[in-house]
């Protein structure tokens, strides 16, 4: 009955045995399998590692380059902003420059009408002049033809008048003669001394106007110096403002290129923990595999000797 026992135990050992050994069999095969995934795995791993990398080289490198980028903006802003004051400033004495010059230009338009009407001035006073020198010549002419007996022919004339009217009529028509005489000789006199004082007069509105021409162009000179300073700053202003725009573009690159790399190297980290719970995942699973065949292995190989041991025991007892 024993040696039934023995033999049932031991065609179950060796059934058991068989099972282990495919069991083994499968698992080294999965065991392969699971290696050849776990490389995958690892070179997947080692890839989503170095795009982490690369991902937060170019994060770094975008954000090493934004506060030079925000500086370059910051001075172009402010350079813009004294480009518009300077124009602004040039724009007000283009103003006033031309403001001057118009006033200018007023002033000698009026020292030239003066010029003009102290001509006519002139011209009157020696026409005047002239009238009287051609009285004084006539009266000069009277004189020398009346010669030095002018006197006694004037006496003559008065004694041959028939009656006292006519003494009278003759006496006051020579006392005209000779208050005519000294009125043209009063008023050449006059007329010069009023010519003289019109030539100074003219003078001087003459140098009031020179002096009127030269404020003109120089308000003039000043006019266009002004408008060529609105102008350069006008430039400038413009310079400034591409100059601004440029960098607020590079500012808006290097923010897209940092927030690019900053999702690459968020999705190469989710990427890289992924590769990283697959591969703790497989690797635990192939060590729960691997121990669990062990086990069974460890169980077997005891049961088999604990068969065996009882087996030859059971047969020295018989022998007996």
């Amino acid at each position: 009955m024993r040696r039934v026992t023995v033999l049932v135990v031991t065609l179950g050992l060796l059934c058991t045995g068989l099972t282990q050994a495919v069991a083994t069999s499968d698992a080294e095969q999965r065991l392969k399998e699971a290696q050849q995934g776990l490389s995958r795995a690892q070179d997947e791993l080692a890839h989503s590692t170095q795009a982490l990398a690369d991902a937060t080289q170019a994060f770094q490198a975008a954000t090493a380059q934004l506060p030079a980028a925000q500086a370059g903006l910051a001075t172009a802003q402010q350079g813009l902003a004294a480009a518009e004051q300077q124009l602004e400033v040039a724009r007000g004495e283009v103003v006033a420059a031309r403001a001057a010059d118009q006033a200018a230009a007023d002033e000698l338009a009026e020292a030239e009408q003066k010029v003009a009407d102290q001509i006519v001035k002139i011209d009157d006073v020696t026409v005047r002049i002239d009238g009287k020198r051609a009285s004084i010549s006539q009266v000069a002419v009277d004189a020398y033809t009346r010669g030095v007996g002018a006197d006694l022919a004037s006496l003559t004339i008065l004694m041959q008048a028939d009656t006292m009217d006519e003494l009278a009529a003759r006496a006051a028509a020579s006392t005209s003669v000779l208050t005519a005489e000294n009125s043209i000789m009063s008023d050449l006199k006059d007329d010069r001394a009023e010519l003289a004082n019109e030539r100074v007069v003219l003078e001087d509105l003459e140098a009031a106007a020179e002096v009127a021409r030269q404020q003109a162009a120089a308000a003039l000179q000043e006019t266009e110096r002004r408008e060529q300073e609105a102008q350069a700053a006008r430039d400038a202003a413009q310079a400034a403002s591409d100059a601004a725009a440029a960098a607020k573009a590079q500012v808006d690159q290097l923010i897209a290129t940092r927030d690019g790399a900053r999702a690459a190297a968020v999705a190469a980290q989710a990427d890289d923990q992924a590769q990283a719970a697959q591969w703790t995942a497989e690797r635990d699973q192939i060590e729960a595999e691997i121990a669990a065949i062990e086990a069974q292995q460890e169980q077997a190989e005891q049961e088999a000797e604990e068969n065996q041991n009882s087996g030859g025991g059971g047969g020295s007892g018989g022998g007996g």
